[in-house]
């Protein structure tokens, strides 16, 4: 039976963002991701000063009480690269590309989403959680494809592909839920204004 979704308020005290938690996030990310329209490299972050990151948390925690993004911070381009079968343009893959700056908030402020979502999420989900990949799904069912081969029993699989479900699925509708279900409105109002 599935769990019953309960109204963790578990963000009703979310802190400001500090610099030092900036530069800790700073730090794990990768060098070579690619830059947004702002052109800051992530190598390029990390050579600037601490007192710098303090100012930038003084920013995005204005930004999370008004709402509102700079301009150069809310836009993003959209690259296209391929699946590995070509150039043709059914053979590539379009990915949105934000500001580095507006990643590094959102990597700081994804731990908390994680720690949110642990309160409620069904033991069987696997995507996007600490702990749980969707390699655990494969093993699970790869051992039970080897046992039914080992004892001679059918197994039934359907696989169903939901081909882009998440880049169709209206993202008013997914805030609604974030906020109904404990998601602290100071995360949410910088992504209703995207």
């Amino acid at each position: 039976m599935p769990k019953t979704v309960q109204h963790v308020y578990v963000f009703s005290n979310l802190e400001d963002v500090t610099g030092p938690q900036l530069l800790k996030v700073l730090s794990r990310m990768r060098n070579r991701s690619a830059a947004g329209l702002d052109s800051w490299k992530v190598d390029e972050l990390k050579r600037l000063p601490p007192a710098f990151f303090d100012r930038l948390a003084c920013l995005f925690n204005a930004i999370e009480e008004t709402g509102r993004w700079p301009a150069s911070l809310s836009q993003g381009i959209v690259s296209l690269i391929s699946k590995g079968e070509g150039t043709d343009p059914t053979k590539l893959r379009p990915i949105g590309v934000m500001s580095t700056i507006y990643r590094l908030w959102a990597a700081t402020r994804v731990r908390e989403v994680l720690t949110w979502q642990e309160h409620w999420i069904d033991a069987s989900m696997h995507g996007f959680r600490r702990s749980h990949s969707a390699e655990d799904i494969w093993w699970t069912q790869a051992l039970a494809i080897e046992g039914a081969l080992l004892q001679d029993h059918c197994l039934y699989s359907l696989s169903l592909d939901f081909g882009k479900c998440f880049d169709r699925i209206p993202i008013h509708i997914v805030l609604r839920l974030s906020r109904v279900h404990g998601v602290s409105p100071r995360l949410l109002r910088p992504l209703e204004s995207l």
